[in-house]
């Protein structure tokens, strides 16, 4: 699982999420919950309200509705 872009527009935060064997992802950015979205082909759009200055994103994967992966990025 990982972030392949994240960009700044208009004071949200848009990520693309990839990943293998995951259906649905959970994004918190900054330790608050912001979004949960179903995987198409693997990948995912997830925009978020930009909320703190440090921005660290934390993404659980779930297959099946049980954890299967996570993962913590500084975020620009």
């Amino acid at each position: 699982m990982s972030v392949t872009d994240a960009v700044s527009v208009n004071g949200s935060l848009k990520l693309k999420v990839k990943a293998a064997n995951v259906d649905r992802v959970d994004v918190y950015v900054d330790q608050r919950p912001y979004a949960s979205t179903d995987l198409t082909d693997g990948q995912a759009a997830v925009t978020v309200p930009v909320a703190a200055a440090d921005r660290a994103a934390r993404i659980d994967g779930f297959e099946a509705g049980r954890l299967v992966a996570g993962k913590t990025e500084q975020l620009p």
